[in-house]
């Protein structure tokens, strides 16, 4: 994950992130980022993300079975794209509280 690489500057992290690693020790940064994910604001988000992905998954399918059962899955091109703003961690990008 680039989240502990980033609060190790290791490489050094973007200017555009919102939350200072500066204080935190590059040796820390494993600990750092365990500790941040076991905070109840990091199990909540995870819960709302992986319901979210849950319900895109079942919804592509239910297109998916739609084409099927229409006889047209062969001829069909179904072009899904995404936006993960929230970056989960990566690029030292993390739930604000």
């Amino acid at each position: 994950m680039t989240g502990k690489k980033n609060v190790a500057n290791n490489p050094a992290p973007p200017k555009w992130h919102y939350l200072d690693h500066e204080n935190i020790d590059p040796n820390d940064a494993e600990a750092y980022i365990d500790n941040y994910e076991q905070r109840k604001v990091w199990q909540s988000h995870m819960q709302q993300y992986f319901s979210m992905v849950e319900c895109i998954d079942e919804n592509v399918g239910k297109l998916l079975d739609h084409l099927e059962e229409k006889g047209i899955v062969d001829n069909s091109i179904v072009v899904f794209t995404a936006d993960h703003g929230d970056l989960l961690g990566e690029h030292g990008k993390f739930v604000s509280e």
